[in-house]
C-alpha cells in the first residue's frame, strides 16, 4: 500500500500549480440550486480542489434552500458540509463542481445520501462509484484496519507481520481496481472523470509506464487542461524511477557531519537500496525490521543501504538513529536534495546496481528479500 497522507509527508502536491495556464483558460459560469432537508437556517461550506489550489466558499441556507453561483475553468473536485451543527462535523458529500446549471439536494441526516442532478461529470462519478462499490468498500475497510493498527500499537514483530499482510491485501485489491480502471479510461477517453480516475490510481501506486500510456489515450482537450498537465507532471516524475534509469550523484552528511557520496556506496557494493524516510514517519519505521533482516542476510554478499532522512530537525534524526540502531549508511537531506530525490511521499526506495542503474523500486515489506534472493541466487 502506498503511504496514506495521514502518516506521511507529501513533499510535492499530487497536482502541481499551473497558474499561468489557468490564467489563460476560459472561466465558465455555474449555478447550483439546492435544498437541505431537516434544516431551515444554516450555512454550507464548499471546499473546491483544483491543481495546486483550495478555495472555500460559505453559502447561507434560507428556509431550507440555497443558491450557489460562481466560475470554474474546468471541473473541480468539491466537498460540501453543513456548518454550525456538531452532529454534521466531519461529514462531507463529494461531487464535481463544473459549468452549467444543476441541482444539489443535501440530506442533513445522512449527507452521503445527497443527490446531484444535471451534471455529466457527476453522473459519471456516481455511476463509477456504484459499479465499483464492493471493491472500493473492501479497499477502504483494509485501509482503515491498517491505520487503526498503526495508530494504536508500537510496531513489534507480530504487528509488523500483520501490517505486511494488510499491505499485500491492499496492493492486490488495488491491482484489481487498476485493471478495471484501464478498461474504463480507454472506453471513456473523452470524459474528464477518466482523468480524475487516472490521477487517483497514480496516487495509489499504478505503474507509471501504464499510466503514461493511458494518459496518451485521452482526448487532446483533457491532455491540455490544467488538471491534465498536473497529472502529466506526476507521471513524468514517476518515470524518473523506472527500471533502467540511472540515479544522479548526491553528497550528504552523516551523523558525524562527514560527507557521504551516494556513488561511492553504490560502486563499492553489488546492489544498494536508496531509502528515503523520516523519524516521524510511522510506515517508514515499520519497514526497518525488513531492512535489518535483508541487510544482515545480504550485506556479506555485497548489499548495502544508503538511507536519506527527510527530517527537518537534525536532533530528531539523531535520536532516531540512536534508538533504532541502523547499521547502514545514514545521511540527512538538510532540505538540499536535487529534484530527482524530491519524491512525492515517503517511505520510498529504489534498488540500484553498482553502476547506479535502477533494477527495482518500491520494495516494501517482504518484496525486498524476494528481489535480493533472485539477484544473489540464494
Amino acid at each position: 500500500m502506498n503511504c496514506v497522507t495521514k502518516t506521511i509527508c507529501l513533499f510535492f502536491p499530487l497536482l502541481t500549480c499551473i497558474t499561468a495556464l489557468q490564467a489563460q483558460q476560459t472561466s465558465n459560469p455555474f449555478s447550483i440550486s439546492g435544498k437541505v432537508s431537516g434544516t431551515n437556517q444554516d450555512t454550507l461550506l464548499f471546499k473546491r480542489y483544483s491543481p495546486g489550489n483550495l478555495v472555500m466558499d460559505t453559502i447561507p441556507v434560507d428556509k431550507g434552500t440555497f443558491v450557489y453561483h460562481g466560475q470554474v475553468t474546468e471541473p473541480e473536485f468539491t466537498a460540501v458540509t453543513i456548518m454550525g451543527d456538531s452532529s454534521h462535523q466531519n461529514h462531507e458529500f463529494y461531487f464535481f463542481l463544473e459549468k452549467g446549471n444543476y441541482t444539489l439536494d443535501i440530506n442533513s441526516t445522512n449527507i452521503s445520501q445527497s443527490v446531484v442532478k444535471g451534471s455529466a461529470t457527476n453522473q459519471a462519478y456516481f455511476t463509477y462509484q456504484e459499479e465499483n462499490k464492493p471493491l472500493l468498500d473492501e479497499i477502504l475497510s483494509y485501509t482503515f484496519n491498517y491505520l487503526d493498527l498503526e495508530d494504536k500499537v508500537t510496531p513489534g514483530l507480530s504487528t509488523q507481520d500483520t501490517l505486511a499482510i494488510l499491505n499485500r491485501k491492499i496492493d492486490s485489491l488495488n491491482e484489481i481496481l487498476f485493471r478495471k480502471d484501464e478498461a474504463y479510461i480507454q472506453h471513456n477517453n473523452q470524459q474528464f472523470f477518466s482523468l480524475y480516475v487516472l490521477s487517483q490510481d497514480l496516487k495509489n501506486g499504478m505503474d507509471a509506464e501504464v499510466a503514461a500510456k493511458l494518459f496518451k489515450s485521452l482526448n487532446t482537450s483533457l491532455l491540455q487542461s490544467g488538471y491534465g498537465i498536473s497529472v502529466k507532471s506526476v507521471i513524468d516524475k514517476s518515470l524518473q524511477y523506472a527500471v533502467g534509469r540511472t540515479i544522479p550523484s548526491l553528497v550528504l552528511e552523516d551523523a558525524n557531519k562527514q560527507s557521504k557520496n551516494i556513488m561511492t556506496t553504490v560502486k563499492q557494493n553489488k546492489y544498494t537500496l536508496i531509502d528515503l524516510w523520516a523519524s516521524w514517519c510511522v510506515p517508514c519505521r515499520q519497514e526497518f525490521p525488513f531492512l535489518k533482516e535483508a541487510y544482515a542476510r545480504y550485506h556479506p554478499d555485497g548489499f548495502n543501504i544508503y538511507a536519506i532522512s527527510m527530517d527537518m530537525f537534525r536532533n530528531s534524526w539523531l535520536k532516531a538513529l540512536k534508538d533504532l540502531h541502523l547499521p547502514w549508511v545514514n545521511v540527512i537531506s538538510n532540505n538540499k536534495l536535487p529534484v530527482f530525490y524530491q519524491v512525492n511521499a515517503i517511505p520510498f526506495n529504489v534498488l540500484v546496481n553498482n553502476k547506479g542503474v535502477i533494477v527495482a523500486r518500491d520494495l516494501r515489506g517482504t518484496k525486498l528479500d524476494k528481489k535480493l534472493q533472485q539477484l544473489f541466487q540464494h
